[in-house]
């Protein structure tokens, strides 16, 4: 019995391959590599978004509310100076979750009754985890302070009443 055919010759035969060859070859191998990573470092590289929320859409009077923001990623740089408040006040912005999730409360200006407020995020302000500036304003959603005592008038019709 005979061995198949491509175990019967054995070659060899060298191919030499011109050294140039090798270099140009490692260099798109390196060149794709590297575009690789630039990609997958971009992708990872998001500007983080943000949501104000205030939970208290409501506020009479002595009402207060919280007011919590929420970033895509973990943020630092974050600060009260990045917020623009209307006809209140916030109390200091903490993150119990290391920077993902924020929370503060915002107190009305006694006597203001307004509607149709909403808290401003400067996100310029704002640094991700992988060194991206945020970009623009977020909005919370809309809240009404009213901060007026009812007030009532009585009349009355017949000023000779007697007991």
């Amino acid at each position: 019995m005979q061995p198949p055919q491509f175990f019967a010759e054995r070659s060899t035969r060298r191919v030499r391959a011109p050294v140039g060859y090798f270099f140009a070859t490692l260099l798109r191998w390196v060149c794709g590599l590297v575009a690789m990573l630039t990609l997958l470092a971009s992708a990872h590289a998001a500007v983080p978004t943000a949501k104000v929320q205030i939970l208290n859409s409501q506020l009479g009077i002595g009402a207060t509310s919280v007011v919590e923001i929420e970033f895509s990623e973990l943020v630092t740089g974050f600060a009260n100076a990045d917020l623009t408040v209307p006809n209140g006040t916030l109390s200091g912005v903490s993150s119990a979750d290391g920077g993902i999730t924020w929370s503060a409360t915002f107190t009305p200006k006694p006597g203001v009754t307004q509607s149709q407020n909403s808290i401003a995020l400067d996100m310029t302000g704002v640094i991700s985890g992988s060194g991206q500036p945020g970009m623009g304003m977020v909005y919370s959603n809309v809240f009404n302070i009213d901060f007026q005592r009812p007030t009532s008038t009585i009349v009355m019709s017949n000023t000779a009443l007697k007991a």
